[in-house]
């Protein structure tokens, strides 16, 4: 959490505990109430990682910029990462699928 803005503190309190769950969450002042079925190791993860991301834009942005901004500049980070982490995707898949016809085409050149 950084001390230069107080806006960015973030928590993630459970509510309830039944299969699907409701969550409260202070990211930049803001309570957000969501409803969830997922792991709650997992909505931890994902919370840290929007704070993390929060912080970095912060930082990148002097502090001096409104939360709004801050939100919008993580929000661009992780569209870039979540896009080059889709190509690189893509481009294993497309080398495992080209693997595999040489290598049936092999096999079947040796039947």
């Amino acid at each position: 959490m950084s001390a230069a803005n107080p806006n960015l503190s973030t928590s993630a309190t459970p509510v309830s505990s039944t299969p699907s769950s409701t969550i409260e969450l202070t990211l930049m002042g803001q309570k957000i109430m969501l409803k969830t079925s997922a792991d709650p190791k997992k909505v931890e993860a994902i919370v840290s990682l929007v704070k993390e991301r929060l912080e970095q834009s912060e930082k990148r942005l002097k502090g001096n910029s409104a939360p709004h901004l801050t939100a919008i500049l993580a929000l661009l980070d992780l569209g870039e990462e979540y896009l080059e982490a889709k190509k690189r995707t893509h481009d294993h898949l497309n080398q495992i699928e080209t693997r595999t016809k040489n290598l049936t085409d092999w096999i079947r050149a040796e039947i």
